[in-house]
């Protein structure tokens, strides 16, 4: 049996005085309902006393041993064997651990991870590069084929062995009604035996349907008219000795049909070899013909080269490249 607020079990004493009490309590309880005798009821008072101071000496007996703590008597180690001590005096060599079969034959444990075999990327098909003849002759000691050379993306047309007439200017414009064409700008004319230089070139064409005049042993030129003027025009040609002609002017105008070029303002100058043509007056002109035969009008001034000496070739004789006598 076990108090209420406590673990400790009861002392036997304490119980049968609480058990005394109890069943004290209840008679006296019965005898007064019942109204007996007041001797009984004193004799019951008297037990009731006696066994409270019962009660009160086992409750305090029960407490002291409560206070008292409980001791614990100390084994003492059993006094080892005569063979047991001989063994211990000997020293005794490490023992060597022995595996077991299953132990020695037992695979070490593996992670979950590493059972699972990874998948394996299976080996692309061997690709064999395509290389061409360039290729093949430029391969580096490497192996490596060296880059394939550039190829134009527009491939160049082989240039005409007759070039014409090519015409370089800052500005140009074309009137297809007028049937004309302008440059404008450091204008630069070359052809094969003709080279020009000027500030402005006005370049007039037969148009549609119209015919230039033939020309006997040459052929027709599609131009009719070429106006070159500015500061300075500049013509060099090539005369039909194969001679070089260098005029300087301020105009010069060609004539399609007669071929001609006439030299105007500045006034003009003509050199051609050792001669120079120049002119005195500002209106005068030079003439300059495809067959050579050149003249002027207006008052003009020839210096000619002095020759090496008398004869053939020197003197007025050279005055047949001007005034185009044989």
């Amino acid at each position: 049996m076990k108090t209420p607020h406590s673990d400790h079990p009861c002392h036997p004493a304490f119980a049968a005085g609480f058990v005394a009490l109890c069943l004290l309590v209840s008679a006296v309880g019965v005898l007064a309902q019942e109204g007996g005798a007041s001797a009984a009821l004193d004799a019951a008072k008297k037990k009731a006393t006696e066994n409270a101071d019962l009660l009160r000496m086992a409750q305090d007996r029960f407490n002291a041993e409560l206070r008292t703590p409980a001791t614990s008597t100390p084994q003492v180690p059993a006094k080892p064997t005569a063979p047991q001590q001989a063994k211990l005096a000997v020293p005794q060599p490490p023992a060597t651990p022995v595996a077991t079969a299953q132990e020695s034959t037992a695979p070490a444990a593996l992670p979950r991870a590493s059972l699972i075999p990874e998948p394996t990327a299976k080996p692309a098909p061997p690709t064999v590069p395509t290389a061409s003849p360039d290729q093949t002759t430029l391969a580096t000691a490497g192996g490596i084929p060296a880059p394939k050379p550039p190829v134009a993306k527009y491939m160049p047309q082989s240039a005409p062995t007759n070039k014409g007439m090519q015409v370089t200017s800052q500005r140009s414009v074309m009137d297809d009604k007028a049937h004309m064409v302008v440059f404008s700008g450091d204008v630069v004319v070359n052809d094969t035996t003709f080279h020009m230089e000027c500030d402005k070139l006005e370049i007039h064409l037969y148009a549609d349907g119209e015919e230039p005049p033939a020309k006997e042993g040459s052929e027709s030129s599609s131009v009719k008219k070429a106006i070159a003027t500015g500061g300075m025009v500049v013509i060099e040609r090539l005369n039909e000795k194969g001679e070089k002609e260098i005029a300087k002017s301020t105009m010069a105008v060609f004539d399609g049909p007669s071929g001609d070029t006439i030299l105007s303002g500045g006034p003009p100058i003509l050199q051609q070899g050792g001669t120079t043509i120049e002119m005195l007056e500002p209106s005068g002109k030079i003439f300059l013909s495809e067959d050579g035969k050149n003249r002027t009008e207006g008052r003009v001034t020839i210096n000619m080269a002095k020759g090496p000496g008398t004869g053939k070739g020197n003197g007025l004789s050279n005055l047949n490249n001007i005034t185009g006598k044989r």
